[in-house]
């Protein structure tokens, strides 16, 4: 177990993280930054960008969260460096639910680095991992999921670039 909290971002985090109040990954300069789900996309890129100009490393937690970015700019933000976070729990196996489309073509077109369960407590918000790595399984090929669920991570754990 290393340390590392999802960071709800005010304009101060920069500040906290150099003073040691907020914690990055296992100590690295990778940060797990969060914002409000109505954040606008201009907000969202001066916040990641002021994070990187200070040195950290954002993973944009719950990507598929914001709507701002549905139609255009998650593509950008990537090729900027930022890494996204998706739930398992957004895959889902409908085919008729948008959102959940969203998120598969999110995967598909290699723009999610990482999956997490967002898991607060068993019974109100359980992990459903077994049910998303069936899709997973079925549509990934083996490397890109390897990527996703191992790599990064020990990549995040050695203070490596990903």
């Amino acid at each position: 177990i290393y340390p590392g909290q999802e960071i709800c971002w005010e304009s101060d985090v920069p500040e906290k993280l150099d003073r040691g109040e907020l914690l990055t990954l296992a100590g690295s300069s990778y940060v797990l930054v969060e914002f409000l789900p109505s954040v606008s996309r201009q907000s969202l890129y001066q916040s990641l960008r002021t994070l990187r100009l200070a040195g950290y490393l954002p993973i944009l937690a719950h990507g598929e969260r914001y709507g701002a970015l549905r139609k255009e700019g998650l593509e950008e933000l990537v090729e900027s460096g930022i890494q996204i976070q998706m739930n398992y729990g957004s895959i889902g196996a409908s085919l008729f639910d948008k959102e959940e489309r969203w998120c598969r073509r999110q995967l598909k077109d290699g723009m999610i680095s990482f999956l997490g369960t967002d898991m607060h407590s068993i019974h109100t918000r359980p992990p459903r991992i077994a049910e998303a790595m069936k899709w997973l399984r079925a549509h990934l090929d083996e490397e890109e999921l390897t990527r996703i669920c191992h790599i990064h991570g020990q990549r995040v754990l050695t203070n490596q670039n990903l």
